[in-house]
Order: C-alpha cells, then structure tokens, then sequence
C-alpha cells in the first residue's frame, strides 16, 4: 500500500510496517576535532525491515565509536562473584597445619597403645575420634571449591561463555553444574559424618563416665568396647539413612543467588546449593544434631569430677565436649546467617575458623595431659585404689569427692583402736566406781588401796574420806617448772 506524505510517497508492507530505507547515524567528532558531524553507519534494506541488526559491526557502513570498551548496557550487567583467592589460600595453610597436627597425634596414639597411660584413655575411642576431626578439616577444603577452580585436565567451566559454538558452551555448562553438584554432596556427608565420629566418640565416653556416675558399682569394672560401638553405630546409622534419602530423593544442583550492588551499577551472581525442600531437610539435621550437643553437655556437667580408672581422661572429656558446644553453639548460626546474605567470603572464613577450633582445642585439650603426665613418668592420671564418694549435702548430686581407700582403711582401724581404748577405760571407772560404792567399811589401817596408773591413793575410814595424790602425779621437776602438771581426776 502505497499513502502520499509530507516527505513525499510512502509505502507499508502487509504487516502494517513503513517500507523504507533506514540509517543509523551517530555524530561524532569532525577530524578536526572542532565540531560534531552525522555519521551513516549503517542503511537497513526495505525489504528486511523485520530482521535484526547484525551484532558484527564489520557488516556495517561504519563501525561506531563507544565511550569505554563496548556499547553501553542497556540493563544491569551480571557480575559472578567468587570466593576469594587470597583468603582461600589463607584458610588451606591454617587447615594444613591442623591436618598435621591431628596426624600427629593419631600416629602417637597408636605408637603408644601399649602403654598404661594411653591403654586406660580408651585410645580406639580417641582414634574414632581424631579420624572425625580429619573429615571434618577435609570438608573445609572443599568449601573452598567452586567453578572458578580449575579442573584436572586444566578447563575451567566458568569460562563457558567463551566458546565460540552453542553445543561447546552446554557441554561445558552441563559439566560445570554436575561439577558443583557433587561437591556439595560431598560437603554434606564428610561433614556430617566426620561431626558424628567425633562427637559421637566424645559422647559414648561421656555417657560411660555418666554411667558410673549414677551407679558406683561399676566404678571397678572395666567398660565393654561393645557399649561404645553400639552408640556410634546408632548415629552412623541414622546419618547414613538419612543422608541416602536426602541426596536420593532431593538431590542438590548448582543455583544462582543475586543481589544488586548500586555503588557498582551491577548484579552480583553468587553460586549456592540448593535441593527441594532444602530448609526443611538442613533444619531438621540442625535441630537431631543440636539435641545430641546439648544431651551431651548435660552428661558431661553432671560427670565432670567423676575418675574412672579406665577412662583416665574423663574430666578432659568434659571439657573438650564444653568446647565444642560453645564453638558449635556460636559459629554455626551466625555462618549461616552470613551466607544466606550473600556474604561469601566471611561465611567460608567463618566456617572453617570454627572447624579448626573445634576440632584442635577438643584433640589437645585430650592429649595434652598425657604429654604431661609421660614426662612426669607416671603411668596413670587417675589411681587405682581411688573411688567416687557422694559429698555430704550434696542434694543434686552434682559433684563427687575422692577418697583414697588406703586411708580409708588406716582411719577405720585407728578408730577400732581408739574405740577398745575407750572401752577398757571404761570398765575400769565401772570397776573402781563399783569400789567406792562398796557397803563394807573395813578399818582405817588395812583398807587402803591405790591406782597405780592413776597415782591416786584411796583411803577409806568411818570419818569423811580424804584423797591423796602420790608423788607420781604431781609431775616431772620440768612439768612442775613449766607449769604443765598432769590433770588427775579427783575421787571422792
């Protein structure tokens, strides 16, 4: 359809679009430099109204100049933002230095088995326990790992959108998500499953130092290996179970989280794993999780004086279960407040900075006092002949004192002796009680009688009695000299 214009005849495709030539012009400097010129750049076909302009400015007229690098954004632009590398190399040299020290004392622990300090700290429990510290501090490795780390062969998937050809760029997308997926699957088991075979050994032998605690009758008893297997197998067991049906009915992919960064003028990407129902399942394993730290706080306040012969180190069991309970407490929630804000960076340092502390203050806490006590030369820290004794008032029953039975027994037979003194005493007062009381009255001149251990002279006539005190009652010279004359009971 052809309409006659003020700029002449016009025409319209079936479309209802104007038919025409159209230009693309930019004013840009003269060469000069001194005044601006209209620049034809590029001169659309009539006939190709509908297609687009090609992105490759060599088909054009000419090719446009830009303020900067590029054409400007018509939106905000994407920016993905990464882990810092400085910081993680940081946090790997500090969880490499606890990964030797944990190694360390695992390879000491097992070189002196044999030993009685060593052998009476349950030292299987204390490796169960070690080998949880180290999943733990190889799980903050891979909180380290994102798409940004470069992969065996040397790609790096985050650099997908610099292949050239649409299938080259899914293969490497689909490859970069699969990628991330798996590290948090890993994440999640070694984590969770390394905090149970620490914490779990922790608690078996809180709950056996519990045990003696509530019934001292098996104070002398060794403990049963099987008692602690039992336990830790029932939380691998329900870690396992539930661990499987989460990953298996809720498997984990790569997201996207983004927040607008105004002084930048961009989109801050971040990369985050989710799975459906992901608050659901991680507040649940928040809240069994937090159940136990706290069931094993409690155990260890009320067994915390408690000296069991066979697990020597019970009190520092105590502690190192104190520790984890306040780092735990403290570092986990506010670590998860900071990443659901997109805080990437405090949230990594965070996370790890907690997992070092646990888990070194809970070993040396452990293995520090056998240090001590080796080079001390002592064999044990808890004696043999010592027994928990409830203390006098002691209502809550939360604390015990030791007892020594050695002296126990010398205090019982002192006072045996004392009590056969006290009774011969005895019946000799009845014995001369019975004397003084005789109806008789013999003559002044043959009754007369004495106490030779008491150096009193009795002497009984039919006028008042009179009582004498001998010579050996008065003293030696140098009692009498100082004053310091033997009290005589005076019989009358």
């Amino acid at each position: 359809m052809y309409v006659f214009h003020i700029q002449g005849e016009i025409a319209f495709d079936v479309n209802g679009s104007r038919l025409g030539h159209n230009g693309i012009y930019q004013l840009v400097p003269s060469d000069d430099g001194e005044s601006l010129e209209l620049k034809l750049l590029y001169v659309q076909d009539p006939h190709q109204v509908d297609s687009k302009l090609p992105t490759n400015f060599s088909e054009w007229l000419c090719e446009p100049r830009w303020k900067g690098d590029g054409p400007p954004h018509d939106r905000r632009q994407p920016d993905t933002k990464y882990l810092n590398s400085s910081l993680i190399y940081a946090c790997d040299f500090f969880i490499s230095v606890a990964i030797v020290v944990a190694v360390g004392l695992l390879v000491f622990n097992l070189a002196t088995i044999w030993k009685p300090l060593i052998r009476d700290s349950a030292p299987i429990i204390n490796t169960i326990i070690i080998c949880g510290c180290l999943l733990m501090l190889v799980t903050c490795y891979m909180l380290g790992v994102d798409t940004k780390t470069p992969t065996q062969d040397g790609d790096n998937p985050s650099d997908a959108d610099e292949d050239n050809t649409e299938s080259g760029r899914e293969d490497i997308n689909q490859q970069r998500d699969s990628r991330y997926a798996n590290i948090c699957i890993l994440r999640l088991w070694l984590f969770t499953l390394g905090f149970s075979l620490s914490f779990g050994a922790l608690f078996a032998k809180t709950w056996q130092v519990y045990r003696v605690y509530t019934n001292p009758k098996l104070k002398k008893q060794p403990f049963k290996m099987w008692n602690f297997l039992i336990i830790l197998g029932v939380f691998l067991f329900i870690d396992v179970l539930y661990l499987s049906i989460w990953t298996g009915a809720f498997p984990f992919r790569r997201a996207l989280a983004q927040r607008e960064n105004d002084a930048a003028d961009t989109l801050e990407v971040f990369e985050k794993c989710v799975c459906d129902n992901f608050n659901y399942l991680i507040g649940a394993l928040y809240v069994y999780k937090g159940l136990l730290v706290v069931f094993g706080l409690f155990l260890a306040y009320e067994s915390r004086n408690v000296k069991y012969y066979y697990i020597n180190d019970s009190r520092f069991t105590s502690i190192a279960v104190y520790i984890v309970v306040i780092v735990v407490g403290i570092g986990a929630p506010l670590s998860l407040v900071l990443s659901e804000h997109l805080f990437i960076d405090p949230a990594y340092s965070l996370t790890v900075l907690m997992v070092i502390l646990a888990t070194m203050a809970c070993l040396l806490i452990l293995f520090i006092p056998k240090f001590v006590y080796m080079a001390k030369g002592k064999e044990t820290m808890v004696n043999e002949n010592t027994r928990e004794e409830v203390t006098a008032g002691d209502g809550l029953q939360l604390g015990r004192t030791s007892v020594d039975q050695t002296d126990m027994q010398t205090a019982e037979e002192e006072v045996r002796h004392l009590q056969e003194r006290v009774g011969k005493k005895t019946s000799e007062l009845h014995t001369l009680e019975d004397t003084l009381q005789s109806p008789t009255k013999p003559s002044p001149k043959s009754q007369c009688g004495s106490d030779g251990d008491s150096g009193v002279l009795v002497t009984t006539t039919d006028e008042q009695p009179e009582v004498f005190i001998s010579e050996t009652s008065r003293g030696t010279p140098e009692e009498q000299a100082s004053g310091r004359i033997p009290q005589q009971p005076l019989l009358h």
